[in-house]
């Protein structure tokens, strides 16, 4: 992947959109500390939620988190996520990169991979710190690479996920939006199916310039590098045929 965003600072204004001026109004809230030390420090209620999904996973992952250089909000707010889920299950561990020290640069600092037991990282990447639905939504990855089978497709599902084509995908989400832990799930599920599927979940909040570079108004939006483009979330059965026809809602 080629490094073109690898600050962990907001890009610069440069027009009008309302989602990413909303996530750059709440990225400098945070900077500033109004909701804590941490930006995605987990209250109780999503302790609880963790410890249940992961108290019953099958097989060893680790979750390889990718900080900036140099201490900065971003990066320990990172370390301190894979930290505490790390500390939730024995299944669970946690592998710290720092960017200069990265193998190939990613496009954004800080992202998450998570990598099965044989050492193989899923094809789907956290970009920027998930937190609330996006947690949430990682939570989900996380139990379907320890637990291989455990996916909400049904048989008939998999195997149109099987002959999917390959797709190099990009889901676009604030850490609030409804049902985007669902849509991950499902994503998830079809990227166990098919290893040509490819997801990138890039968190607004903290990069507000995609939503600006990509004029995104509703969410979740799916972004496809062919062109396909959809918002909203949906049922197996109906995200399978539009990624299938190839149905976008833009021209």
């Amino acid at each position: 992947m080629a490094a073109w965003c690898t600050s962990s600072d907001p890009a610069p204004i440069t027009g009008w959109n309302p989602i990413a001026n909303m996530a750059r109004y709440l990225y400098l809230d945070n900077i500033k500390g109004i909701i804590g030390d941490r930006m995605s420090q987990m209250q109780s209620d999503d302790q609880s939620l963790a410890r249940e999904m992961l108290k019953d996973l099958e097989n060893k992952v680790t979750l390889r988190s990718y900080v900036p250089s140099g201490k900065n909000i971003p990066s320990e707010d990172m370390k301190g996520l894979v930290k505490d889920l790390s500390e939730m299950s024995e299944n669970v561990e946690k592998e710290i990169v720092s960017e200069e020290d990265a193998e190939e640069p990613l496009e954004r600092y800080p992202s998450l991979i998570v990598i099965d037991k044989d050492e193989k990282p899923f094809n789907l990447i956290f970009h920027g710190t998930p937190s609330v639905n996006l947690l949430k939504g990682l939570l989900y990855v996380v139990k379907l690479v320890a637990n291989k089978g455990s996916t909400p497709l049904t048989d008939e599902e998999r195997e149109r996920a099987r002959k999917l084509p390959k797709m190099e995908l990009m889901l676009l989400s604030t850490p609030s939006t409804p049902k985007v832990d669902e849509m991950l799930w499902l994503y998830g599920s079809i990227i166990l199916e098919n290893p040509n599927i490819n997801l990138d979940v890039v968190e607004l909040i903290q990069f507000p310039e995609v939503a600006e570079e990509h004029n995104v108004i509703g969410l979740p939006v799916t972004v496809e590098s062919n062109g396909l483009r959809f918002t909203g979330d949906y049922e197996a059965s109906d995200l399978l045929k539009i990624l299938e026809e190839r149905i976008s809602d833009q021209e």
